[in-house]
């Protein structure tokens, strides 16, 4: 599903490909994009877990519809419109993550992780981190600097942008207290 601004609209979007099996989220993008001037929204519409035809496989081994890994999308479809339409753009994903299944005290200790899906992110994702943490005094983790989970390397959207080299994608995993 998908909302777009035609009006006085910056060059910023969001997206929520997890809505309902990452808790808030969806609110969260649809709040994001109502309270900013954001062009556009997406948010996934079925499970993550759903088996599809050419899906990433999940845990069980099947393929899914898992918005942020399935290789050939309309959702993805989405990004590369953004990106096209907004060379300089920043295009936010909003995730969700449960403390207690990190694999690292870092991971565990963070109460957000944002990343742009590559081992270098460039100095604005630090700038973002800052921000965030002085505005929800929260700890807030930058991958690879802080945290070595949780990055997007294998995110679909993070590997199309930086295939067509748009460097703004902000990927945010947030713990349930944060969201």
């Amino acid at each position: 599903m998908y909302a777009f601004r035609t009006k006085d609209a910056a060059p910023l979007a969001v997206e929520a490909p997890h809505s309902e099996d990452d808790l808030h989220t969806g609110f969260l993008a649809e709040a994001f994009f109502l309270e900013t001037r954001a062009v556009a929204v997406a948010w996934n519409t079925v499970p993550r877990d759903q088996p599809v035809e050419g899906g990433a496989r999940g845990a069980s081994g099947r393929a899914a519809a898992d918005m942020a890994h399935l290789p050939d999308s309309v959702f993805l479809a989405f990004t590369r419109a953004f990106a096209a339409a907004h060379p300089g753009g920043v295009l936010v994903q909003l995730h969700g993550f449960a403390k207690a299944e990190r694999k690292t005290e870092a991971g565990a200790l963070s109460d957000a992780i944002l990343s742009c899906g590559t081992k270098s992110p460039p100095s604005w994702i630090s700038a973002a981190a800052l921000c965030l943490k002085e505005q929800a005094g929260a700890r807030i983790s930058v991958y690879p600097r802080d945290v070595s989970e949780l990055g997007a390397t294998t995110n679909v959207h993070a590997k199309a942008l930086e295939l067509a080299r748009h460097g703004g994608f902000l990927h945010v995993e947030m713990c349930l207290e944060l969201r």
